[in-house]
């Protein structure tokens, strides 16, 4: 596996955030590459054309291999995600549970946590709604 895929993970949504540094994309190891998503608040771990890890705002982390079950791209998950994908008799695994298109291997955030991940996305409406909690606090 390459060591610069390696080194990135694994990410989450706060990581992804913080590699991405503003920019729409950023390549994190051959052929494999962040990418902002801004309409759904989402971002992506692409490989090649395809979008194997999806982390949302809303705590979700989806898996794909787009049908691409390679040693390669079960190599990117287990590096860049939160969880490990192994194979037995050619059927892959998440833990005891086979491993499905889509996926989701996340933890629900409160929606605190969600309005602050969509305004440091760009969200408009959650910059306000954001502004309008700290005055609450405040």
């Amino acid at each position: 596996m390459s060591r610069e895929v390696k080194r990135f993970g694994p990410l989450n949504w706060e990581r992804c955030m913080e590699l991405l540094g503003g920019k729409k994309t950023r390549r994190i190891g051959p052929n494999t590459y962040l990418e902002s998503v801004p309409l759904n608040h989402t971002i992506c771990v692409r490989f090649h054309n395809t979008d194997i890890i999806r982390f949302r705002a809303d705590g979700k982390v989806l898996l794909y291999s787009g049908g691409y079950r390679s040693t390669t791209t079960k190599q990117r998950l287990c590096a860049l995600s939160p969880v490990h994908v192994h194979q037995h008799k050619h059927v892959w695994y998440v833990g005891e549970r086979e491993f499905t298109e889509g996926m989701d291997v996340g933890s629900p955030v409160d929606a605190s946590t969600m309005i602050r991940r969509m305004a440091a996305a760009g969200d408009e409406l959650a910059i306000a709604q954001l502004h309008d909690m700290t005055q609450e606090v405040g």
